[in-house]
């Protein structure tokens, strides 16, 4: 939930505090091809893992998934990935790709209004600052809640929790590990060349404890 209002206060803070006119089209195509190509490697490894480990259950949802594409057409699917219909659907996890366009937008406008913006870009960046330290504080929290939340399940469900989720659960953390040893290295590798997957390898270490 926190990641949400972050996201928007961090893209639109950039956008707005660029000093070069000249930087704000690369930074936008540069952003929106590190998205999408961030979106269809995730999806094609998740799609290989479960099409090389099937789990029951899974499949079984495949049927509702064409049934709603079908009544949908190609023109709505496209727009409904790009935008939403009311703005308080803009701050939804699942309408990430909309969020980070209207947060553009945002740092954009905030940059044209010049000194009559100035308020509104100090609001933007401190907004950043306090949903960073937000984040940091569920980071540090957030391993107690889920740990208490999964003993009070095991504690009343017992076995027929394992034996239901077992299987999907171990190739969720097993596919989701993998995932983030060797793709996240290799964005930072392409972040940062050598030097961006050092800096990562403690920070790794660190999240997967926290996992």
């Amino acid at each position: 939930m926190s990641v949400v209002p972050l996201v928007f206060f961090a893209v639109s803070n950039s956008i707005a505090s660029l000093e070069q006119q000249s930087k704000f089209g690369r930074i936008i195509l540069v952003m929106a091809l590190t998205f999408l190509f961030f979106i269809l490697t995730a999806a094609i490894f998740t799609i290989c893992a479960v099409y090389l480990f099937p789990v029951s259950g899974v499949s079984g949802s495949s049927d509702m998934i064409t049934e709603a594409a079908n009544e949908d057409s190609w023109g709505n699917r496209i727009v409904s990935f790009f935008t939403v219909g009311e703005f308080t659907a803009l701050f939804s996890r699942q309408n990430m790709l909309a969020l980070l366009i209207f947060a553009f937008m945002t740092g954009f406008a905030a940059r044209k209004t010049g000194d009559a913006g100035q308020p509104f870009r100090v609001f933007i960046a401190s907004g950043y600052e306090v949903m960073k330290e937000l984040l940091l504080l569920v980071m540090k929290l957030a391993p107690i809640g889920l740990g208490a939340y999964f003993a009070y399940q095991v504690a009343t469900l017992g076995p027929q929790l394992f034996g239901f989720y077992a299987k999907p659960l171990g190739l969720y953390y097993v596919a989701g590990i993998i995932y983030f040893l060797v793709f996240f290295s290799m964005y930072a590798f392409m972040a940062s060349g050598q030097k961006g997957v050092k800096n990562f390898g403690p920070m790794r270490s660190t999240l997967l404890l926290q996992r």
